[in-house]
């Protein structure tokens, strides 16, 4: 009984010594979310590269859809500006609800986030609500990354 009362004990402090941790790479996962999701409504690729790791993949709704490789966020902003121009599409700003999932793994993270988009179309505000963006990073000596993320239109 009493080698259980003392596995039941050290049970207890190694869920309790994880749970801030895991809650601690969770909050730092949607961060690096947040800081990169802002970069990307300033149009600052700079930034938001640096929120990245080198081999970036991204899918998305827009032509060619994957990117993939040390410049596929720069292929992916050249891509964006050419279906925003054809589609007089203006302002794209996304607001990020409360993520739906995040799933932390070592140094692996995985991230699922509801999101609206709205941007001005020929002068109108146009409101897509009801989106998902799904991410995956690593963790690098430089904190998280983002690894790859997918945006679905709902």
């Amino acid at each position: 009984m009493r080698a259980f009362i003392v596995a039941a004990a050290a049970a207890v402090l190694v869920a309790s010594a994880a749970g801030p941790a895991a809650a601690t790479d969770a909050s730092d996962v949607m961060t690096v979310i947040n800081d990169y999701n802002a970069a990307l409504a300033k149009g600052d690729l700079k930034s938001a590269a640096a929120d990245c790791v080198a081999q970036l993949s991204i899918i998305d709704e827009f032509a060619p859809h994957s990117w993939q490789g040390p410049r596929a966020l720069a292929k992916w902003f050249d891509s964006y500006a050419v279906w925003a121009k054809q589609n007089a599409v203006t302002g794209g700003v996304i607001a990020l609800s409360q993520p739906w999932h995040v799933e932390i793994d070592g140094d692996s993270a995985y991230a699922v986030v509801p999101a609206t988009y709205t941007y001005a179309k020929s002068g109108s505000t146009v409101v897509e609500s009801g989106s998902v963006w799904t991410f995956a990073l690593r963790k690098t000596s430089s904190g998280w990354r983002i690894a790859s993320w997918a945006w679905a239109e709902h």
